[in-house]
């Protein structure tokens, strides 16, 4: 009988992971398309610091939000967590399945008070939505900020101090020699060493640019959409764009929800290799590109931070 009851209780943890992972898709795709925390800097999931580990952490320029995913019933045992999470963060929300909202908004306001200031985020199929916004405070501790995924000067030691010996040379030398080496010849025969060159066109330099603009005015550490990424195209006035070379030589990441949602964005190596970066796009661009791309940077710049200050009073109360 007890064998019975513990399979059972199996069955039923096993179900709920797969409920919170549905739950962790749904809210990653809709801050990578921002359809909540618009213009945020960035986000890490699983972050640990102290003797915890939060869900979510959102960058807001030097502010961060947390964000804990719930999905059984809203127990003050869960706002106490938040509570224990507060002190390391400017903002803390707890996210819940729809249908768990209201339930949530009761026991945080009903009798206790000392929740209010805990936002609550309601996850639906088609987006979240913020149902009570989270009260801003000043950070008690830097545990989290300190983490290299936010200070820029401990994740540029870290780049530093990597030991990327240990790596395939490849991006460097796609940087540097502005193509693909390989050991075919396009009559088919082989050579013992690379030795025939597969250029770069100009579409993928306009893509590697696009990225390096979007990367170096927000957060080098962000993916970008190819909606977002079309809108600077257009912009500059440049033609198409491609983005797969440098996927495939390991210089950009990329995450897709379907068909329709493709982020991209400079990698870990990139960062490494991001004044290599720079000298290729001004060896490939044409001088007056280079120029407009630079002054791009410094208007995407200036217009994400105006942006993000008004999208924070939809978070923060």
């Amino acid at each position: 009988m007890r064998a019975k009851e513990a399979e059972k209780r199996r069955k039923v943890r096993k179900e709920r992971r797969k409920d919170e992972e549905s739950l962790y898709y749904i809210l990653e795709r809709d801050l990578d398309r921002e359809a909540i925390f618009r213009e945020h800097d960035g986000w890490d999931s699983q972050v640990s610091f102290g003797n915890g580990r939060i869900d979510y952490v959102v960058r807001y320029g030097k502010d961060i939000y947390g964000i804990e995913v719930k999905t059984g019933i809203p127990k003050r045992a869960h706002f106490d967590q938040a509570k224990e999470y507060s002190d390391a963060l400017n903002g803390v929300f707890l996210a819940y399945p729809s249908d768990r909202v209201g339930e949530a908004i009761f026991v945080s306001e009903v009798k206790e008070q000392k929740y209010k200031d805990v936002g609550v985020i309601s996850i639906t199929l088609f987006r979240p939505h913020i149902i009570r916004r989270a009260e801003r405070r000043e950070r008690r501790t830097e545990d989290i900020w300190k983490t290299y995924h936010f200070d820029e000067k401990k994740y540029q030691k870290y780049l530093d101090e990597f030991s990327w010996e240990r790596l395939d040379g490849l991006p460097a030398t796609v940087l540097k020699d502005g193509c693909f080496w390989i050991s075919f010849a396009p009559d088919g025969e082989e050579s013992e060493e690379p030795r025939y060159r597969i250029p770069f066109n100009p579409s993928e330099w306009t893509g590697l640019g696009l990225v390096y603009a979007a990367s170096k005015a927000v957060n080098l550490r962000k993916l970008f959409s190819l909606e977002y990424l079309s809108k600077i195209n257009e912009n500059l006035g440049w033609g198409q764009f491609d983005l797969w070379g440098w996927v495939q030589c390991e210089l950009m990441n990329t995450r897709s929800y379907g068909d329709h949602l493709w982020m991209f964005g400079l990698n870990l190596r990139a960062h490494s290799l991001l004044n290599e970066i720079r000298e290729a796009l001004k060896r490939k661009l044409r001088k007056k590109e280079w120029k407009k791309l630079s002054r791009k940077i410094a208007d995407l710049k200036q217009q994400h931070i105006a942006n993000q200050r008004k999208h924070e009073n939809e978070l923060i109360a």
